[in-house]
């Protein structure tokens, strides 16, 4: 099954910035990388968590987002994983329902 036929047929769901579209599998509907707070870089570093930016349309929550940045000097074993995405806009979270 292509990503635009699981955007075609899995469930919309309102949320604080928008729209969003997940995935049902088994029963089971999934969202992923649903933004709850601004990019936590530049002016917003060490600042509390700011609304996230609201968006037109609906968003897919397909896939999973980035997770915040890493040491990575340390072994890869204590990282976790490796192939992950690291951004400073990761204040998202996953929801299973």
């Amino acid at each position: 099954m292509s990503i635009a036929s699981e955007i075609e047929t899995g469930p919309i769901v309102d949320v604080d910035g928008g729209r969003i579209q997940g995935h049902c599998q088994d029963g089971v509907d999934s969202f992923k990388n649903v933004p709850f707070g601004a990019d936590t870089g530049g002016a917003n570093r060490f600042r509390p968590p700011q609304a996230v930016t609201r968006w037109q349309g609906v968003r897919p929550a397909l896939e999973f987002g980035p997770v915040a940045p890493q040491d990575t000097s340390r072994p890869d074993r204590l990282k976790g994983d490796t192939d992950a995405t690291y951004s400073e806009d990761c204040l998202n979270l996953n929801v299973w329902r």
